[in-house]
């Protein structure tokens, strides 16, 4: 980090030595040195055995975290981090110092060596404070901890970036997300779904409740011959007259009409019920598939094969049984209906 004014290591050397004065100045509560006796101060001890544990939850903090300052001070995240890592350690030791306190605040009203009340009011005052004032940084403490565990994936300075970004901003990207996906799934030169797309949906449709519904194939006639004797713009030309075909003949329709392949399509036609409805949509589509083709006088048509979708039937069934007939109305030059 630039212009640190302090490192982990430094803080962790900083509080070892305030550790060993604490260590020290417990040793010193406990034992008359100059009359080389046992001397025990119940408050001081209090004191400096909460100085010891302080230090060592500091200790233990830092060299879990990566509390450094910086220049602005210390960071808003690494606050939360330390939170988020340490809370229940602090509180820990924290609930330990109100034991102490507790126990401190007994002595000052009891001699428990002379086994008496001893009420001593200024001695007691001090470790009562100390059990409130305990109490109330635990207290918040827990509150910080659980508040920056709300967002913890979330960093301030993204939080900032994500305020920041305006509501129009929010609304282009949703867009832009839209668009891509509508570029992965439809055929770009017809406009219609692409194969991977169309079987998905396909596949999905036909497990629900809806079965009154028809799978239709068609293959444009002759497709090679148009690129060869015309072009490739020309053929790309009677692909695209062709997507506009198929939306014409299933206008009015809940469909899912898309390109498999080449000059192949497909589409899922709902709410057909029965054979006359295959047999009105089958007719109507083969009028549709007239294709005037530039500098020819012959229109370029379609085989078409079609079929009702039975119950519990998959889309790999469908396809199969759709497909086969729609060789055989190629055999015959689609020039007879597809049963």
């Amino acid at each position: 980090m630039e212009r640190a004014w302090m490192t982990r290591r430094r803080v962790c050397f900083f509080l070892f030595l305030v550790l060993l004065l604490a260590c020290g100045s417990l040793a010193a509560e406990l034992y008359d040195f100059e009359d080389a006796r046992f001397d025990p101060d119940m408050v001081g001890i209090i004191c400096s055995l909460g100085g010891v544990l302080l230090c060592l939850a500091a200790l233990l903090v830092v060299r879990r975290g990566t509390v450094v300052a910086s220049e602005g001070g210390l960071r808003a995240d690494a606050w939360r981090a330390t939170l988020l890592r340490s809370g229940g350690l602090l509180r820990g030791c924290l609930f330990l110092l109100m034991l102490l306190a507790v126990a401190a605040f007994a002595a000052s009203l009891y001699d428990f060596e002379d086994m008496r009340v001893d009420i001593d009011m200024p001695d007691a005052l001090f470790p009562l404070a100390a059990f409130f004032l305990l109490s109330w940084l635990r207290y918040r403490i827990r509150v910080a901890a659980a508040h920056a565990g709300e967002s913890p994936a979330a960093p301030a300075s993204q939080d900032r970036e994500s305020r920041a970004v305006p509501s129009h901003e929010h609304a282009r990207m949703a867009q832009e997300l839209e668009e891509l996906k509508k570029r992965v799934e439809i055929d770009p030169l017809t406009g219609l779904l692409n194969k991977a797309a169309l079987t998905e949906k396909i596949t999905q449709s036909l497990h629900g409740d809806d079965t009154h519904c028809a799978l239709f194939m068609v293959d444009m006639d002759n497709f090679k011959s148009i690129n060869d004797t015309y072009g490739h713009q020309a053929g790309d030309t009677a692909l695209m007259r062709t997507g506009e075909a198929l939306r014409e003949a299933f206008r009015g329709h809940e469909a899912l009409v898309g390109r498999v392949g080449g000059d192949e399509f497909m589409a899922l036609l709902f709410g057909v019920r029965d054979e006359a409805d295959l047999e009105a949509v089958r007719r109507n589509l083969r009028n549709c598939l007239q294709i005037p083709i530039p500098q020819s006088a012959e229109p370029f048509t379609g085989s078409i094969g079609c079929v009702l979708h039975e119950a519990g039937e998959s889309f790999e069934s469908l396809y199969a049984r759709a497909d086969k007939l729609l060789y055989e109305d190629k055999r015959r030059d689609g020039n007879s209906p597809a049963r």
